[in-house]
């Protein structure tokens, strides 16, 4: 289900497969990728530390939008993998998107 216009605007622009970096906290640095968005909290996973299994719950003013890693309907779909497969899926698009990233720059 694709969200609608008025929903990207309530939840700040963020919307599920968006690449963030963490601003705060003891993970300060880490890269994640937005799963699920609740108002002003995300759920992030890495695939690593974070799985999909057990998101973690960070709110918007905690980290830094960097971009779309993956499309919004794969990272809803995260969910309903197995956890080894979506984490690896997770994996892979951080580091496909981090290496889109150097190469462009």
């Amino acid at each position: 289900m694709e969200e609608t216009v008025f929903e990207i605007i309530s939840h700040k622009g963020m919307i599920p497969g968006m690449a963030v970096i963490s601003t705060a906290g003891h993970d300060t640095g880490s890269i994640y990728i937005i799963v699920r968005v609740d108002g002003r909290i995300a759920y992030l996973a890495d695939g690593r530390l974070r799985h999909v299994a057990r998101l973690k719950k960070k709110r918007v003013c905690h980290f830094k939008l960097l971009g779309q890693a993956m499309l919004p309907e794969q990272a809803r779909q995260l969910s309903e993998l197995d956890n080894e497969r979506a984490n690896q899926i997770l994996r892979e698009s951080i580091t496909a998107f981090l290496s889109d990233k150097a190469s462009k720059e």
